[in-house]
């Protein structure tokens, strides 16, 4: 006889797989007709060509790495800057916790903002 039991335990399935046929040059002539119905839906909007917008993903790409460098820079200056006073600044210890505290803090507020 069983005790009723909160805890629900797993029941034992089967491993079913489903399996699919993969064409790749059938992918590839997807791929293509796709690609060039953009084409000419960017044509027919006036927009002529890609090098506008590939130029558009490369800047902003850019910004996200300096934006990311930048963050990952004020990170470890606080974390150092925190440890290297705590070791060898004695007196004023609970101070420099604080003030690495607080930095930390302000570089998750920016990480959350996106400034970041």
């Amino acid at each position: 006889m069983r005790l009723p039991s909160f805890i629900k335990l797993p029941r034992h399935s089967r491993f079913e797989i489903e399996p699919r046929h993969y064409d790749p040059i059938k992918e590839e002539i997807e791929e293509r007709t796709e690609k060039i119905k953009r084409e000419l839906e960017l044509r027919k909007k006036g927009q002529g060509g890609r090098r506008i917008n590939i130029s558009k993903a490369y800047k902003k790409k850019e910004r996200e790495d300096l934006r990311s460098s930048l963050g990952m820079f004020f990170l470890v200056f606080v974390l150092g800057a925190t440890a290297f006073g705590y070791l060898y600044i004695q007196e004023h210890a609970e101070t420099i916790l604080w003030m690495g505290g607080f930095g930390l803090a302000l570089y998750l507020y920016f990480r959350i903002k996106g400034i970041f």
